[in-house]
């Protein structure tokens, strides 16, 4: 399944280009720099999603929290954007981990985490649409359901993200 990102008006590219782009969207409870890759003709820039403290204790509000990630193109460039599903191998059952601790989650594409982001299968979506240099700042949103009793300490997963072009 695909969402369309609706970025900026301009012509399709006619040609694909045979690049790739991947990244690593770090999740995890403290660590907050940002990370950044360029390939030849587009970059993207992600800052972590950090859900911070996770309190077991609370069984009926999950921990919502979001972070920007930003795709540019130098010219009008069709780009497709990819996510995996972490150290779980599910897109519907992604995992944070210390140990033999783990801490359910997802991210989404909008506010009422409904789509969940993946490479269209398994019921998750995957990103695509035009860019140029005007780009795209696209928010991921995340959840951690209520109701876990994980071991105390900083829990993490990583997701690969690859946009093509």
């Amino acid at each position: 399944m695909t969402k369309a990102i609706s970025i900026e008006r301009g012509a399709k590219a006619s040609a694909h280009r045979s690049g790739w782009l991947l990244l690593a969207l770090l999740l995890c409870g403290v660590w907050s720099g940002a990370v950044m890759a360029q390939v030849r003709d587009c970059t993207l820039t992600l800052a972590p999603l950090s859900f911070g403290n996770y309190d077991p204790l609370e069984t009926t509000v999950p921990v919502d929290r979001a972070t920007t990630m930003r795709v540019s193109c130098r010219n009008n460039t069709f780009v497709q954007i990819f996510y995996s599903t972490g150290s779980s191998g599910n897109f519907a059952q992604r995992t944070m981990r210390q140990g033999t601790s783990q801490l359910a989650y997802n991210f989404y594409f909008e506010p009422a985490r409904v789509s969940i982001l993946g490479d269209g299968t398994g019921g998750s979506f995957f990103l695509q649409g035009t860019l140029g240099q005007a780009g795209a700042n696209i928010t991921l949103y995340g959840r951690i359901p209520p109701g876990q009793d994980p071991s105390v300490g900083l829990h993490s997963d990583t997701i690969i993200v690859t946009v093509t072009f």
